[in-house]
């Protein structure tokens, strides 16, 4: 057992002595990040290019459970020529097995299969693991032409953060306090129409007020409809129709249970002017997108007919 404190190092007196291990627990406390590559240093991303029989990456640095590994010049990385489609990834891998612990950017086997496995120990928790990040995929032809996919995540700012003042920037919030101003272009989680609660609005508020507007439509318009949903779920929706087959004016989310002839808007001594009699709807037809009227002569017979229909 020992005690630990992190100093700048004084190894002949063996006081506040460096540890990588230690400087990794606290690097790791600090970050939160998942392994990947630190993308804040612009000019060190691991940048490919295509060279003979092989390609160049450039200067990097990566971080896995707060350990950081960097390579400062580009590294060449010859492949095997196959006779058949190969795969290869390029990874920069920490090794805390090997004696001394060391660094290096290399490429995996080459393999017939795209997919292939990685060692990622979790370091913070295997102080001899091997955590290998993955760069880019080649595909290595029999021609000798080399393409290659991004693999590379990107790190630019520590993703877990349990409390900070004055913070620009900031997802995955679970909880938001005070009187700061959410920015307009800020997106939620879409919950479902019935959802009924303190959330910031979302789709099933503005489903919300649009029904509501809706349902003020005046049955004495010339053009009749509307649709409303009611605390329980249900939806009711109307509207004034020139076409045998119909399409409602907004579909049901799960189904229509009832469609109701509701009357004509026309005139006496019109053809607009159709009894119940003559007026029916094709159940079998019947929808949560629309349905089809029964017993027409024909689609001009019609005229503005209208129809109640609910469903949820």
């Amino acid at each position: 057992m020992a005690f630990l404190l992190k100093g700048i190092g004084d190894a002949l007196n063996q006081v506040n002595e460096i540890s990588p291990r230690f400087d990794a627990k606290i690097l790791n406390f600090l970050g939160q990040c998942e392994p990947g590559v630190c993308w804040n240093e612009i000019l060190s991303r691991f940048n490919i290019s295509s060279i003979n029989r092989g390609v160049r990456i450039g200067a990097g640095m990566v971080q896995a459970n707060g350990y950081y590994g960097m390579s400062d010049t580009a590294v060449d990385l010859n492949v095997i020529i196959p006779a058949s489609t190969q795969f290869a990834m390029v990874i920069a891998e920490i090794n805390l097995a090997a004696r001394p612990q060391r660094f290096q950017v290399r490429l995996t086997n080459q393999s017939a299969s795209s997919s292939i496995p990685l060692t990622r120990n979790n370091l913070f928790l295997s102080p001899s693991g091997i955590h290998q990040i993955p760069l880019y995929l080649l595909t290595i032809q029999p021609s000798g032409i080399i393409t290659w996919s991004d693999q590379r995540v990107q790190l630019s700012r520590p993703q877990n953060v349990q409390h900070a003042n004055n913070a620009n920037h900031s997802t995955s919030a679970t909880n938001l306090t005070g009187s700061g101003t959410i920015a307009t272009t800020t997106t939620t989680t879409t919950a479902t129409r019935t959802t009924n609660s303190t959330r910031i609005a979302n789709t099933a508020f503005v489903h919300a007020v649009v029904d509501w507007a809706n349902r003020v439509q005046s049955p004495q318009a010339d053009v009749w409809y509307g649709h409303i949903t009611l605390p329980n779920g249900l939806i009711i929706q109307w509207h004034e129709v020139t076409s045998q087959s119909i399409t409602f004016v907004r579909a049901f989310p799960d189904r229509c249970f009832f469609v109701g002839f509701v009357g004509n808007w026309g005139s006496n001594l019109t053809s607009d002017n159709h009894t119940a009699r003559t007026t029916g709807i094709d159940r079998a037809t019947v929808t949560r997108t629309g349905f089809r009227w029964f017993h027409q002569s024909s689609a001009t017979r019609v005229n503005q007919r209208r129809f109640l229909a609910m469903g949820w």
